[in-house]
Formats: C-alpha cells, sequence, structure tokens
C-alpha cells in the first residue's frame, strides 16, 4: 500500500479494570486500503469510539485529540478581529453613529472568509449581516439592506433579533426577505472533494457527512464550508454557490506534524498484521501511539461492501490478543452503528477471556469464541446478505495528494 494512501484514525481509550492492576492506554487506529475506504473509515472508526464511550470500563479520548485536528492560528486571530468588529459596530449603532457603525461591520464582514475554518456556527457573521441591514434600513438604503438579508438568510432562513436597532421597518422587510426566498426556491448545490478524503463536512455549521460529498438544496449565496479530520489541520472557506450548476470546492487538507511521524510506518504496518507473532512495525505503535494495547485495523471496500478486519495488539508482551474479521454490506435498516459497536465488543470481551478464563461469558453463542480465530461474517445493517463475499479490491496505485 503506497504510503500517501494511509489515513490514521486513532482513538485513546483508558481501560480502567475493576480490579487494582494497572491501566491499560489503548488506541485504535484504521486503515483504509484503497481510496473510497477513506469515508467508510471514519464513520467505523467513530462507531467504535461509541461502543468504547457507552462501557463504564473505559475512557475515551477521541481521534483528534491524539493526532491533532488544529485549528489554524491565523483563522482564531481573524475570528477575534470579526467579533471585535462586530461588538464595536453595535455600540456605534446604539449612539446612532450610522456610518462609522456600518464601515465596522464591514470590516468584520470583510474577515469572515480568513476566520471560517474557526467558526462553528454563523455566530458573528449572522451578527455582522443582521446588524448591517439595521444599518441600512435606518440610513435608508433598502436595496442594501436586502442585500445583506439575503446574504443572512442563505445561511440561517430563521435568525433570530432583538433591540432598539430594529424597527417596524426592518422587521416588515425582513418578513418579506424570508417569504421571497421562500417562493423562490433558489437551491442548489455543493460538491466537496476534498484531499485526501475522509473529513467530516459542516456546512453553516450543520453536520452533512464524509468527504467527498454532494450537498443538495443549498440556497444560493454565501455559505461558511469547515472541514475536520484527525491528523490534519481544520479547513474552512466562504463558499459562494449558485445555481443550478452549483459549486465544487477542491481542498487540500494540510497534515499535522504528529500524523506524518505515524504515517511513515503503516506500509509496514499492514505487512505485518497478519503475522502471527508481533513484529518491529506493528509493535513500533505503541511509543508512537504511547499506549501499551491497540485495536489496529485495515477497511478495503468492494461495491457497497465495507470488510473491516481487526487485531487487537498488546504491546508490552508483544502478543496479538484477538483477531476479527467482518463485512459490512450497506446500511438499509440503519443498524450499521449498532453492529460495529456489537463488533467491538465482541473483540474486546475476546481478549479479557483470552486472559481470564473465568471470566463471564455472554449469552450470545457468537461472543464465546476467544482469542485468534478468524471470526467472520457479512452484515447489511441489522439484515443478512447470502451473496459471496466480496474479494480484496486491488490498492490504488495513483497519488491522491
Amino acid at each position: 500500500m503506497p504510503q500517501h494512501l494511509a489515513l490514521i484514525i486513532v482513538s485513546i481509550l483508558l481501560l480502567l479494570p475493576a480490579a487494582a492492576s494497572a491501566a491499560h492506554r489503548g488506541a485504535v487506529l484504521l486503515i483504509p486500503l484503497d481510496r473510497n475506504a477513506y469515508a467508510p473509515a471514519a464513520q467505523l472508526t467513530e462507531y467504535l469510539e461509541d461502543a468504547v464511550d457507552k462501557n463504564s470500563a473505559y475512557r475515551l479520548r477521541r481521534s483528534d485529540d491524539l493526532l491533532g485536528d488544529p485549528t489554524p492560528a491565523q483563522a482564531l486571530q481573524a475570528r477575534k478581529r470579526v467579533q471585535t468588529a462586530v461588538n464595536e459596530g453595535k455600540k456605534l449603532l446604539a449612539s446612532s453613529q450610522l456610518d462609522e457603525a456600518e464601515a465596522s461591520f464591514r470590516s468584520g464582514l470583510i474577515d469572515v472568509d480568513n476566520a471560517s475554518a474557526a467558526m462553528e456556527r454563523c455566530s458573528e457573521y449572522c451578527e455582522a449581516l443582521v446588524h448591517l441591514a439595521a444599518v441600512q434600513v435606518l440610513k435608508g438604503e433598502e436595496q442594501g439592506a436586502r442585500d445583506a438579508l439575503r446574504d443572512l438568510l442563505a445561511v440561517d432562513r430563521g435568525h433570530k433579533f432583538q433591540g432598539p436597532a430594529f424597527g417596524k421597518h426592518f422587521k416588515l422587510l425582513y418578513r418579506e426577505m424570508q417569504n421571497s426566498l421562500s417562493t423562490e426556491g433558489r437551491l442548489s448545490s455543493v460538491n466537496v472533494q476534498a484531499t485526501p478524503p475522509g473529513g467530516r463536512v459542516f456546512l453553516d455549521g450543520q453536520y452533512k457527512g464524509y468527504a467527498p460529498l454532494v450537498i443538495d438544496g443549498v440556497p444560493v449565496g454565501k455559505h461558511l464550508l469547515r472541514i475536520e479530520r484527525p491528523g490534519f489541520i481544520t479547513f474552512g472557506q466562504m463558499v459562494e454557490v449558485n445555481g443550478p450548476e452549483g459549486t465544487v470546492v477542491k481542498p487540500r487538507l494540510t497534515p499535522t506534524s504528529e500524523f506524518g511521524s505515524l504515517e511513515e510506518s503503516l506500509d509496514a504496518v499492514v505487512e505485518e498484521l497478519e503475522r502471527e507473532q508481533g513484529s518491529k512495525a506493528l509493535m513500533g505503535l505503541g511509543a508512537k501511539l504511547r499506549v501499551d494495547r491497540a485495536l489496529v485495523g485495515t477497511v478495503r471496500t468492494s461495491e457497497n461492501r465495507v470488510r473491516l478486519e481487526l487485531v487487537l495488539v498488546d504491546f508490552a508482551s508483544r502478543e496479538k490478543l484477538a483477531r476479527k474479521a467482518r463485512t459490512f454490506v450497506g446500511d438499509e435498516y440503519g443498524e450499521l452503528p449498532k453492529e460495529v459497536q456489537r463488533f467491538g465488543n465482541l473483540i474486546l470481551a475476546s481478549a479479557e477471556r483470552r486472559s481470564d478464563p473465568k471470566a463471564a461469558t455472554s449469552k450470545d453463542p457468537l461472543d464465546r469464541r476467544t482469542g485468534m480465530e478468524d471470526w467472520d461474517e457479512e452484515s447489511s445493517g441489522g439484515g443478512r446478505d447470502n451473496q459471496p463475499k466480496a474479494q480484496p479490491q486491488k490498492e490504488e496505485k495513483s497519488s491522491i495528494w
């Protein structure tokens, strides 16, 4: 597998045994083996994290805490400037200094694009727009007020406002703009093609899914786009959405230093996962992740199938405590999260029974196997699929970086 195809999604787990024995520090690490596996790997990681988070024996540290998912310092500084401009504009508006207030709000809006990676919702952007519209109404510049409200309503159709600056004329114009935009129904789309894929996509603060992703039903106008991916610096941008062709965004995410140090060893890790005994690259993950246990897995796709193979590694003893594999087929019944969580619980429980034969066993017959046997079946998100298992997909050789 080429190094540039390696994606790490890591979750730190702190195992709290009931007895007084030392806690195990552990991690979940999933490595996609083909381009289409990036988004499924991110989803599977979140589902496995949820399984651990619900288990009272564990404390979960999310993947972005380990590999980093930092907000750019420039974006944080820009957001502070936007906040300052909006607050200053409100003071000027309250004292009827309309020209100065307008200039302050406009200066804040200019900085929004630079601040977008740090804005989890429209917040200051919407506040600047609604107050700018109020200033324009008070100055008798209705077209300017309409332009500001059009930008506001593209992001937030139900934005709340209050205060003496929003008089009767403003409220009437606001309702008129709301009704006209609803009647026009000017909707388009945003096509997010991030490199590398697999990042969580947010539009105007609302989670939309994993890249690559096409977001339909987006009102024409300006929107706040943000992409978060563990191991990469958060991406943000103001995007102009036009209809009916829509807008295509192709951001290239910047990796963190933590991600880079781990990525170098992943080719060798994948090769060593099938070996019975511990090996240099695989066991070296313990020191790099600063853990003594890890669920290390690979994810590959074929049509609508996603195959997940997991190995539970104990770095202290240099042992592989359990190995299990499963192929998930779609999510027809919406049960995929539960299926993945159950799978994660089974492999963790099998390792505990392997080290403690007297440990209580589940009534579930699938939960009575232990250790290194290859437990494999297909799941269609709550149902079963009788079709033959998918053959492993060949590694993609072309660069995506």
